[in-house]
């Protein structure tokens, strides 16, 4: 039996638009940099494994990290640290098994997105609305 293997899709939330807008007015680079790494990662098995997989890191990222207080939810969320945009701190949504993974949002490296309420309750929402599995 021959076995069909499935190309990730790449959903990103709303909400990342606004946080493109702040990127781009901060940090042109980075921006440009970004928006290069989501066309590489649309259908790019290796790239969309890589960005959910918290041991991974290659000369493009630095780490990745599981937020432990969400996974304590049953949340697949990661915060993934690209070396071209030290500055940012993208977040990640995994469902390995339905073959999607999510971009639910950027942040500033300096925020701190476990004290931040309202960051944290938006990656909630946004993990919620793009159909992500709770485990």
């Amino acid at each position: 039996m021959s076995e069909v293997h499935r190309r990730y899709r790449l959903v990103v939330a709303e909400e990342v638009a606004a946080d493109l807008i702040r990127v781009r007015s901060e940090d042109k680079l980075a921006y440009d940099e970004m928006q290069v790494l989501f066309e590489d990662l649309e259908g790019d098995e290796g790239w969309c494994d890589a960005i959910a997989d918290p041991t991974y890191s290659d000369s493009q990222i630095e780490s990745v990290k599981a937020l432990r207080y969400l996974a304590n939810e049953g949340r697949n969320v990661y915060r993934v640290k690209f070396l071209r945009v030290r500055k940012w701190r993208i977040i990640t949504a995994a469902n390995h098994q339905g073959k999607i993974i999510g971009i639910l949002g950027i942040m500033h490296r300096d925020q701190n997105y476990e004290d931040d309420s309202t960051f944290s309750k938006r990656i909630r929402q946004s993990y919620d609305t793009l159909g992500f599995p709770i485990f």
